[in-house]
C-alpha cells in the first residue's frame, strides 16, 4: 500500500509542480507560484526516492507477491544481477528516467537562475507523463502505463 500512495503522491506532486512553473513563467514577477513549485517537487524528488528504495527493497528480498519482482528476479541470479532487476521491466525504466529527472532538476533548481521556471515547467510536466505510465492510467478500456507495486492475485495474467 505504501507504494501505491508514494506513486499517487508522485504524480499529483509533479503535476502541481508543472503547472506552478508553467504560471510562474508566464507571470515572472510572482515569487509565491515558484514557491509552490518547488515545494511540490520536493514532495515529488521524496516520493520518487522512496518508491526507488522500496522497490529495489522488495527485489533485494525477493518479496514474491509481487508480480513486478515475480516476473523480474529471481533467488538464483547472483547479487550483481539484482540491481539490474529494477529496471528490467517497463515499470522500472520509467522509475530510473524519474529518478535521474529528479538528480537533474535539483541542479537546475539549485543553478538555474531566471531559467530554472521555464526549464522546471518542461521537465515536470515530462515527470507527470511519467508518473502516470507508472501509476497505470485507464482511459476507456485502454490502459496505459503499470504499477509495479501489484500483488500478484491482482494483476490481469493471473485471474482466470
Amino acid at each position: 500500500m505504501t507504494g501505491k500512495i508514494l506513486i499517487v503522491l508522485a504524480f499529483t506532486a509533479s503535476l502541481l509542480s508543472a503547472i506552478s512553473y508553467l504560471i510562474s513563467t508566464y507571470k515572472g514577477e510572482e515569487r509565491s507560484w515558484l514557491k509552490i513549485a518547488r515545494a511540490s517537487f520536493g514532495f515529488h524528488a521524496v516520493s520518487v526516492v522512496g518508491i526507488f528504495a522500496l522497490l529495489y527493497y522488495l527485489i533485494y528480498n525477493h518479496f514474491f507477491e509481487f508480480y513486478y519482482v515475480w516476473y523480474h528476479s529471481s533467488k538464483t541470479l547472483p547479487m550483481r544481477y539484482i540491481f539490474s532487476c529494477f529496471w528490467e521491466g517497463q515499470e522500472g525504466s520509467f522509475l530510473l528516467w524519474t529518478f535521474w529527472h529528479v538528480i537533474l532538476s535539483l541542479f537546475i533548481i539549485r543553478k538555474g537562475g531566471e531559467w530554472e521556471s521555464p526549464v522546471m515547467s518542461v521537465i515536470m510536466l515530462v515527470q507527470v507523463f511519467l508518473s502516470s505510465m507508472v501509476l497505470g492510467v485507464y482511459i476507456g478500456d485502454l490502459h496505459i502505463g503499470s504499477n509495479p507495486f501489484i500483488l500478484l492475485r491482482e494483476h490481469a495474467d493471473m485471474q482466470n
